[in-house]
């Protein structure tokens, strides 16, 4: 089992909420996940580059935002699944990570909340930006 994808689901709870979903406000939701993306995107290590610039494009669905690497080894880099130390692993929390990725790619930035924050105000300085464009 390989590869990694990162869904942001949900928006079917603002749907029902607001009754439709402005264009311009999943514009600033993608705004969003594309720095989201771009911060998986630079802390994939890079030995061989492979894993780094295999992660997908942003793509749209119904119920929210999706990006995903196919890579088979995303899961070792993700979970500190490699099975012993070397020259460029590291023991961390429980599992032997690559040591330009301790704790994985994906878990310390959606762990973060300085991360989820910044993503935060983008989405919603997007939204205030053009509720004023509209006024």
């Amino acid at each position: 089992m390989g590869g990694a994808n990162i869904s942001i689901e949900g928006l079917e709870d603002f749907r029902d909420d607001l009754g439709q979903i402005d264009a311009s406000i999943l514009d600033s939701i993608e705004e969003g996940i594309a720095w989201l993306r771009d911060a998986v995107v630079n802390r994939t290590p890079t030995d061989t580059g492979y894993a780094q610039s295999s992660w997908g494009e942003i793509e749209r669905h119904s119920n929210g935002f999706s990006f995903s690497n196919p890579v088979e080894y995303m899961s070792v880099l993700e979970k500190g699944l490699y099975p012993g130390l070397g020259p460029k692993t590291v023991i961390f929390q429980g599992g032997i990570y690559s040591s330009q990725a301790p704790g994985g790619i994906i878990a310390p930035l959606i762990n973060d909340d300085k991360i989820l924050g910044h993503v935060s105000d983008l989405i919603l300085n997007g939204i205030l930006s053009n509720v004023r464009k509209r006024q």
